[in-house]
């Protein structure tokens, strides 16, 4: 696994028109009335788009950054289920997340990024 975090908006357009990859998977969360879900979309090279959602639940009962790991579970996810895998790019746009990935400190408080791992 690779980790890079870019600097700028640009460089991550620069990094992205640069670099094919055989499987790009992109991710976000978000909340509306009070609830927050997480979603996941799988793009192959020639294939087609898939798409993976998951209602968290109430906005008040989550903290932010579990949503945020659940989506990069959910990119995981449908990675798993992918056959003849060259390369695959897992987008993130949270830094705390991609620090906590890299890192790599397990701890029982870190169930989630566990699980990542």
């Amino acid at each position: 696994m690779v980790t890079r975090v870019a600097k700028s908006a640009e460089e991550v357009v620069e990094q992205g028109a640069g670099n094919r990859v055989d499987i790009q998977i992109n991710n976000d969360c978000s909340g509306i009335d009070r609830k927050v879900g997480s979603a996941a979309v799988l793009q192959r090279t020639g294939g087609p788009i898939r798409e993976l959602h998951y209602h968290v639940g109430k906005l008040n009962e989550h903290i932010m950054y579990n949503v945020e790991e659940i989506r990069v579970l959910l990119g995981l996810h449908m990675l798993w289920f992918e056959k003849e895998i060259g390369e695959a790019r897992l987008a993130l746009d949270n830094q705390a997340i991609i620090v906590a990935l890299y890192l790599c400190k397990l701890g029982s408080a870190q169930y989630l990024t566990d699980e990542i791992l």
